[in-house]
């Protein structure tokens, strides 16, 4: 990545307003993360906004985009690849960006940044109390609450990796009104959803007692019934 040095001058060169100032020394090296693709670029904020430029060896030809700060209604922190490296845009308009840093200590000055500019310096999130209480009087959508809990809980819709997870709870499919003060409407709550199926609930437990016991010197881990994501 050291080899793209010159992009903090081209950033000058493709300023949407020549009176904009650099708020970084340098421009630093990303990834823009998307589902099933890492975009390598360099990242720089002005007075006035968030630039991104694809790094050329992509060789696709996209332009430097920009988010202006006075658009951005949230910032998170986030994990990427199990590492504290990730800095997650959210705009007023429901839209998002993900971005990678080489180091925690680089994202976190960047977000420095951002949080002590004017435009952002008074973004708040509310409080999970604060929405639960919006989501019990119908406030706000499930969705929006499951969301909202996705969102502090560091799951993403850019990362594969950290995809947000919505909890199944209804088992009728079939009805076409659904009677939600019947119990047969909902699945058993009190096992997970790999357990649900008994012909593949057994095999797991099967499996599960036949794994070999935990050694952490010889890089065996303790017995486990699910291996896999969701």
């Amino acid at each position: 990545m050291g080899d793209f040095n010159w992009c903090g001058v081209l950033f000058v060169l493709q300023l949407v307003d020549f009176h904009e100032d650099l708020l970084l020394p340098e421009a630093v090296f990303v990834n823009r993360v998307k589902p099933l693709v890492h975009n390598p670029g360099s990242l720089m904020v002005t007075s006035a906004r968030v630039y991104f430029q694809p790094a050329e060896l992509n060789n696709v030809g996209e332009s430097t985009i920009s988010f202006p700060l006075r658009t951005i209604a949230r910032l998170y922190k986030r994990r990427h690849l199990l590492r504290q490296t990730g800095l997650e845009l959210f705009m007023k308009d429901g839209t998002s960006v993900l971005f990678s840093f080489e180091t925690s200590a680089v994202r976190d000055r960047v977000y420095g940044v951002l949080r002590s500019h004017p435009d952002l310096a008074h973004l708040s999130r509310m409080s999970i109390v604060d929405i639960t209480r919006k989501w019990q009087n119908e406030e706000i959508s499930n969705f929006e609450y499951l969301m909202y809990l996705n969102n502090e809980a560091d799951r993403s819709v850019n990362d594969l990796t950290q995809y947000p997870v919505f909890p199944w709870v209804i088992k009728d499919y079939s009805s076409s009104v659904l009677d939600l003060q019947n119990p047969n409407t909902y699945r058993d709550l009190s096992k997970p959803i790999g357990a649900l199926n008994e012909d593949r609930l057994e095999y797991i437990l099967e499996r599960f007692h036949s794994m070999p016991p935990c050694e952490p010197d010889m890089g065996i881990p303790p017995p486990f019934m699910y291996g896999t994501h969701y």
